[in-house]
This record gives C-alpha cells, sequence and structure tokens, in this order.
C-alpha cells in the first residue's frame, strides 16, 4: 500500500536541517524490506513491494548501498527548495494563491466573451472567520458552445496541499486555451463545441500553508479543538464508499482523515453543488505524484461498469502521456474510499479519471514546464472526448484479393475509410465528402452515416470501402491535400488523410 508521508518541516527555522536528496529505494526482490525502510528512513512515498523513496544523506545513501539496494536519484534537496519558495515574496515559480487569481481576473477581463471567473464557495478558513480564500472556478468557452448547451468538462487540481504541480498546470492550460482561440484553429473549434470548466486550486488554505509554512501538509486547515486535529483529507470526504473502512481514517491527526461525515467540508460540499449545475460528461483530476493514469475504482471488488470506455479513453491518454493506466488497486496496491473521482462517476455517472503527474511533489521549473506539456495534451483529449469526437482513417485492403492485381499494376485500388467516434456522445447523421487533392477519383466521393455509438458501447468504428481510380501514390496531391470534411449534429471537422496514416485534428 502507499504509504502517507508522518513527517513535517518547518520552513521559516532559522537552522535548517542538514540537505537531504530525494531518492527512490528500488525493492528488487526484497519486497518485504519496504515497511522497515518506511520506518527507517524519511519516506515521501511508498508502493508496497516495489519501492519506497525517501529523503537521504548522502552517508544512507552509502548504507543502503552497501545493503545492496538500488538507489535511483530523482530530487536535489527538495527541502532546500521549498525553504527558498517561503523565503521569495513571489513564492519562486509556484504560483500564489493571490498570484493565480490576478491572472485568472486579468484573463477575464481582457477575453469576457470567452473567459468566465466564478466564486462558487469558501475555504474552510474564510467560512470560520480565520482569513482564507474563495474558491474559483474557470469556465473556457464561446457564446456559441454556451447558447448551445455544449457538453462540458470539468479539471480539478489542487485538492491536496502539498501537490503544487497540479494547480500550476490547470492554471497553463487556461492560457493555452486563451491564446489557442485567436491563433489554433482546431482550439477555436473544441471552444465553439464545449464547455470546460478548471477548478485549479479546490484547497487554497492549504497550498498557502505548504508555501509559507510546512512543505508536506495534505489536508484542509479546519481545526479540530476537541482532539486537537488539524485537517481534512478533501479525498477521502466525498460520499461515495465514505467511511467504508477502506483507505480512510476517522482519526483527525491522520493524513487521511476523511472528517466527520460526507460533504462536511467547505471544500468538498461547494465542489458537489458545482458539479450539480455545471453536469459535466467527463472530468479530468490531477494529483501528484507517480506517472500513472487511475481510474474508478479505489477497492478491488468493483470494477467501472463502462469498461469498453475506459479503455478507449485509458489507452489513448496512456499512449498520449506514457503513463501507465488502471483502476487505483491495480496501479498502486492499495484501497481508498471517498474519493472524488469514485463519486463522480459512481453517483453522478461523469467518466473520471485521475493523473498522477511527475515524480516529486515539488518540482524544478523546466520538469514543470514538461508537466505542463503533458498535462494540457491529456486536458484537450478529454475535452474532446467529452461530446462526439469523430476521427478518421484511409487505408489499402492489404493484401490485394486472391486473383487480383498488384497495386501498380491495377487502374483502380480498394481503400477503407474508417470513421471512429472517440467520444462519449453519439455522432448522430454524420455526413462525410472528400475534398481536394484526389477526391475526384474517389467512389463514392461522399456518404451518410446514421448513427457511429460513442465509446461507452461497442463498436464505436464504421469500415466503409472506397474504389480509388489511380494507384495509391497519386492520392495525395502536394499542393491541394486531400481531405475529409465530416459535419454531425453541431460538429464539423477538416481531417488531412494520408493512406495508412491515421490523423487527428488538433493534436
Amino acid at each position: 500500500m502507499i504509504r502517507i508521508l508522518a513527517f513535517a518541516i518547518a520552513l521559516g527555522i532559522a537552522t535548517p536541517l542538514a540537505a537531504s536528496d530525494l531518492y527512490r529505494i528500488w525493492l528488487d526482490g526484497k519486497p518485504e524490506s519496504g515497511a522497515k525502510l518506511a520506518d527507517t528512513y524519511r519516506t515521501v512515498l511508498s508502493l508496497k513491494g516495489r519501492f519506497t523513496d525517501a529523503l537521504l544523506s548522502q552517508e544512507e545513501v552509502a548504507t543502503l548501498g552497501r545493503q545492496g539496494f538500488r538507489l535511483e536519484f530523482v530530487q536535489k534537496d527538495p527541502e532546500g527548495l521549498m525553504r527558498r519558495v517561503a523565503a521569495s515574496p513571489d513564492r519562486g515559480h509556484f504560483r500564489s494563491e493571490t498570484e493565480m487569481l490576478q491572472e485568472l481576473r486579468m484573463l477575464a477581463a481582457e477575453h469576457p466573451r470567452l473567459v468566465r471567473l466564478e466564486d462558487f464557495g469558501d475555504s474552510w478558513e474564510k467560512g470560520a472567520g480565520l482569513g482564507g480564500h474563495d474558491l474559483w472556478a474557470v469556465g473556457v468557452f464561446s457564446a456559441t458552445a454556451d447558447s448551445r448547451q455544449a457538453p462540458a468538462a470539468l479539471f480539478l487540481g489542487g485538492v491536496h496541499s502539498r501537490e503544487v504541480a497540479t494547480t500550476e498546470v490547470l492554471t497553463e492550460f487556461i492560457h493555452r486555451l486563451v491564446k489557442g482561440h485567436a491563433t489554433d484553429p482546431q482550439i477555436r473549434h473544441l471552444l465553439d463545441t464545449r464547455r470546460l470548466w478548471i477548478v485549479p486550486l479546490l484547497n487554497p488554505d492549504g497550498r498557502e500553508y505548504v508555501l509559507s509554512t510546512d512543505a508536506w501538509w495534505r489536508k484542509n486547515r479546519h481545526r479540530f479543538p476537541a482532539s486537537g486535529g488539524v485537517g481534512v483529507d478533501l479525498n477521502r470526504n466525498f460520499p461515495f464508499y465514505w467511511a467504508s473502512g477502506l483507505g480512510s481514517s476517522d482519526n483527525p491527526a491522520s493524513a487521511i482523515y476523511r472528517g466527520e461525515a460526507p460533504l462536511s467540508e467547505p471544500e468538498t460540499s461547494a465542489l458537489g453543488a458545482f458539479v450539480t449545475r455545471v453536469a459535466p460528461a467527463a472530468s479530468l483530476s490531477f494529483h501528484a505524484y507517480g506517472q500513472y493514469i487511475l481510474t474508478p475504482y479505489g477497492y478491488p471488488e468493483r470494477r467501472p461498469e463502462d469498461r469498453t470506455a475506459y479503455a478507449s479513453l485509458g489507452r489513448e491518454l496512456s499512449e498520449q502521456t506514457g503513463y501507465p493506466w488502471g483502476t487505483v488497486s491495480e496501479m498502486l496496491g492499495y484501497h481508498s474510499s471517498g474519493r472524488h473521482d469514485d463519486w463522480l462517476y459512481g453517483m453522478r455517472r461523469i467518466l473520471s479519471m485521475e493523473m498522477e503527474l511527475g515524480r516529486t511533489f515539488f518540482p524544478e521549473q523546466p520538469e514543470l514546464e514538461v508537466l505542463n506539456r503533458i498535462a494540457t495534451g491529456a486536458c484537450l483529449y478529454v475535452a474532446r472526448a467529452a461530446g462526439e469526437w469523430v476521427r478518421a482513417s484511409l487505408s489499402p485492403v492489404s493484401p490485394p484479393p486472391p486473383g487480383g492485381k498488384a497495386a501498380s499494376e491495377s487502374p483502380e485500388r480498394v481503400m477503407v475509410l474508417e470513421l471512429t467516434n472517440g467520444g462519449l456522445a453519439d455522432a448522430r447523421t454524420v455526413r462525410w465528402r472528400f475534398e481536394g487533392g484526389s477526391a475526384a477519383l474517389m467512389s463514392p466521393s461522399s456518404g451518410i452515416v446514421a448513427t457511429i455509438p460513442g465509446v461507452r458501447h461497442a463498436p464505436s468504428t464504421v469500415r466503409l470501402p472506397i474504389t480509388m481510380r489511380r494507384p495509391v501514390s497519386g492520392l495525395v496531391s502536394s499542393s491541394k491535400p486531400l481531405v475529409l470534411v465530416v459535419t454531425s449534429n453541431a460538429e464539423r471537422a477538416e481531417i488531412p488523410l494520408e493512406p495508412t496514416a491515421r490523423s487527428v485534428p488538433g493534436e
């Protein structure tokens, strides 16, 4: 199982601890050593039977090496990095809540028809009169998408305080959408056909505490005077399987304390009301760390009912990011309950997934830039998948039919046009036609498909035979590339085509 960090550092102390670097200790052939290592060293993360991540001095590194462990260097002195962040008025390369909000307000003021900034609740500290913060959601979509009530997608970050990169990548995603609307036709089309809602920071009290005081803090900042405990794990406070006894605690001092009741926290309660109003079809949340893509559920005896859809989205996101995918128990080997993704899917039937980003809680600037690219690509994919999303490929029939001529000898060639719906919504009355290039040589050159089911159903691919009156080498003209124009419902896409090559618009 995953062990939760059990130590803390005070970032403002006058005499800092000796520098310790983050290492991964691989448990090759020694799976039983994980618990002992976690008890002996300052463990950051431990995956049962596979590895333990720990902060180690050079003496400890040498000791473990002599004991036969394989060690992998991950990050130099992460505590020193966070002490520098705490000492910096602008929090270094991490945004404070104030900085994030200033950026979002500026975007909303400069692009009022595209960006909507909504205060959807208060943090615990604000509700308790201890300062605190508002909770903000950012809607990025055009008036066209709004008037049509286009399919919605939700993106969530900043649930756990120390997972600071998750807020960064979603703030950058918002910037990418706004910039792309003016420069990228595919982004513009996306924002005309989807309503994208981003909650970059669900736990602002906790984030500020991490950036100023205790880098390893996980929960919100709810005070429990009777026990002296502080904080609820927001990702154990949602109603689905809450208090089931799996991967949560009833002890306020625990890092995975689930709270006094489902949605007891103002942050989770506000998110619940917001989700009800927005009604997204799909959701992608970000956590750190581990480099995984996770699907419901957090316990092995139950698997998601929409296996076909999760398999489709999981495989493609894995190919795009390089992260393996599976359920929590499959990928991490531990149980958890009261999770937001399980609640979104189990109670709301919102197709929800989670990404565990990166290899550290506190990435340096170069790694953060890599994570921005990974997260933006994943968000764009999920946004497209929230509605209908027809893609196409054109490939020759191979091998030639028995007795048929080789392609170089035949005056015509049979091709296969594949129309695949990679989205959750069914694509109805799908009209297609070839344009440009060698469109005049294709037969048929256009057609209508009544319905291509979404990925919740199988099959979601339609295969159509196309006869081409020219060898395959003459298919595409360099001056006028062949494209397939596809329209269905309110969607329209122009898909470049090459023989044997799959084309995905906007990637």
